[in-house]
């Protein structure tokens, strides 16, 4: 289960601007944190993450006029990034030049406990529930697709 930032209190505030805490920071830390820094791709590592770089961004390809999400080696300026995305990214040799600014707020698993009650609660069912279920999801789908003024090719 994932730790998310927690929706009761919600507590942010600017740190420091630099990396320091950055390593002791895990997924099951109390506190979380988001940065804004500028970072390098270094030549030595274009052809092994050639398949997918890290840290990817949403920008205009050239020759084009719509935004896409793109993997590409270029610097990047400004980039905003969550702390285990940042932590993946220099363990893997990419360089932090500057860091604008870090945000740091509270996590937790505020949600696990929904999750699991749901999980147990589907585990229970029996199959003419389940049935049930599928059947009316089915039903619905099938209405979509015979109304032609609800259904539209793309």
């Amino acid at each position: 289960m994932q730790y998310q930032s927690t929706c009761r209190i919600i507590v942010i505030t600017w740190v420091d601007q630099n990396l320091d805490g950055l390593s002791e920071l895990t997924p099951k830390s109390a506190r979380c944190r988001v940065y804004e820094v500028d970072i390098s791709y270094p030549q030595h590592l274009h052809d092994m993450h050639n398949d997918l770089p890290f840290l990817l961004q949403n920008s205009i390809p050239h020759g084009s006029k719509v935004r896409k999400l793109m993997a590409t080696f270029e610097r990047k300026e400004n980039y905003i990034v969550h702390y285990r995305n940042l932590q993946q990214a220099i363990d893997n040799e990419l360089i932090v030049e500057k860091v604008h600014r870090v945000l740091e707020f509270i996590q937790s698993d505020w949600l696990a406990k929904y999750i699991q009650l749901n999980t147990k609660m589907r585990k229970k069912a029996r199959n003419e529930f389940l049935v049930f279920n599928f059947s009316v999801q089915f039903r619905t789908e099938l209405n979509f697709e015979l109304d032609p003024e609800r259904h539209t090719d793309i």
